[in-house]
C-alpha cells in the first residue's frame, strides 16, 4: 500500500489530537475521507509488521469505517488488496460499523459484511444505541461484536434505567451469537455490574488512556502478566 502524508506534513500542530467525531464528517463532506482511511490502514499495517519483525505478538487491531467507505464499492476490494500485499492474517483486523450507517441500503451492507466476515476479518457493531436501533435488522445482521456506547455506561451505578437497557442489550446480542464490548468504562464498580451481567470485554479510561505504540507494549506486557482477556483493543 502506497503511502500517504497528508498535506499538512512537516507543520506544527496546533490542537494536538483530534478525536475522530470533530472531523469524519467533515472530511467525508469535502471528500478526504477515502484518503485519510487508507493512511489510517497504512499506519496500522506498518505497525503490526513491525511487531511481527520484532519477534513480538501483534495486537488486533480495530479499525473505524465511515459512510462513505462503507456504502462505497471498494471496500472489499480494499481489504482484500491489503492482506495479498502485505501477508499479514485476516484475524489481526476488525472492522468498526457505526450502527447509524446501517440503514442506508442494508440489503448491500449486509452483503459486504458478509464478505469481509468470509475473510477472516471480525465485524462490530460501534456505539450501539445512539443510532435507530431495530430488532429487526440486528438479527440480520452478520457481525461478530456488539458494542454498547458509553452513554449508557457512564450510569449504570445510579441509574436503574440505564442498568436495565444495558441488561437487556447483552442479553439481546448473547442470544444472537455476538459477543458484548462495554464502552466508556471508567470505575471499578461499573466493570463490577457488567461482569455480574456476562459482558464480555470492556474499553475505557479504566483500562488505559490512548496509548503511543511502545506504551502499548507495555501496557499488554502488564495484562499478559495478570492474565487476563477482559480489555477489547481499539
Amino acid at each position: 500500500m502506497p503511502e500517504w502524508k497528508p498535506c499538512c506534513a512537516g507543520t506544527i500542530p496546533k490542537k494536538g489530537i483530534v478525536s475522530a467525531g470533530k472531523f469524519i464528517r467533515l472530511a467525508e463532506k469535502i471528500g478526504l475521507i477515502q484518503r485519510i482511511g487508507e493512511f489510517a490502514l497504512a499506519s496500522v499495517t506498518r505497525q503490526l509488521k513491525t511487531w511481527i519483525n520484532q519477534g513480538k505478538t501483534p495486537v488486533p487491531v480495530a479499525i473505524n469505517v465511515s459512510s462513505t467507505e462503507l456504502h462505497g464499492p471498494k471496500l472489499k476490494e480494499s481489504l482484500q488488496h491489503l492482506l495479498q500485499e502485505t501477508g499479514l492474517v485476516p484475524q489481526l483486523f476488525e472492522i468498526e460499523i457505526t450502527e447509524s450507517n446501517l440503514i442506508e441500503d442494508l440489503d448491500r451492507v449486509r452483503q459486504t459484511l458478509t464478505d469481509i466476515r468470509k475473510m477472516g476479518i471480525t465485524v462490530s457493531i460501534d456505539d450501539f444505541g445512539t443510532g435507530y436501533s431495530s430488532l429487526g435488522y440486528l438479527s440480520s445482521l452478520p457481525a461478530d461484536y456488539l458494542k454498547i456506547d458509553s452513554l449508557f455506561i457512564a450510569d449504570i451505578v445510579n441509574n436503574r434505567n440505564m442498568a436495565s437497557i444495558v441488561e437487556t442489550t447483552i442479553t439481546l446480542a448473547h442470544s444472537l451469537g455476538m459477543q458484548v464490548i462495554a464502552e466508556g468504562v471508567e470505575t471499578a464498580e461499573q466493570l463490577q455490574f457488567l461482569r455480574a451481567q456476562g459482558c464480555d470485554q470492556i474499553q475505557g479510561y479504566y483500562c488505559s488512556r490512548p496509548l503511543s505504540p511502545s506504551g502499548l507494549e507495555t501496557f499488554m506486557q502488564r495484562v499478559r502478566e495478570k492474565n487476563t482477556g477482559y480489555i477489547h483493543r481499539e
